[in-house]
């Protein structure tokens, strides 16, 4: 059986931080990461790595190629992964 994740595909911007920030505090970042994100791209690599095979659909834009390479290099199917003349969703962490 295939499955369909239909979801949000995003960039992480993860900034490393000695400490959480307290009130009136300001911090440097003490490293950065990028990484794929979003709940669909999660659940879609979750089911691929489980066994599963999987198709995923959702969009990104040109910034976020990196995230179907992602997703090719598990297997997914990515037919149905648009990409737009737009930035790719993105989460700061």
């Amino acid at each position: 059986m295939k499955l369909l994740v239909f979801g949000s595909a995003n960039i992480d911007h993860v900034y490393h931080m000695p400490h959480l920030v307290r009130e009136g505090e300001t911090l440097s970042s003490t490293g950065y990461s990028r990484c794929e994100g979003g709940k669909g791209l999660n659940q879609a690599t979750a089911l691929a790595k489980a066994g599963q095979e999987v198709s995923f659909a959702g969009a990104i834009g040109e910034d976020g190629l990196f995230l179907k390479a992602y997703l090719d290099g598990l297997g997914i199917d990515t037919a149905d992964l648009a990409v737009l003349d737009m930035p790719t969703g993105h989460a700061m962490i």
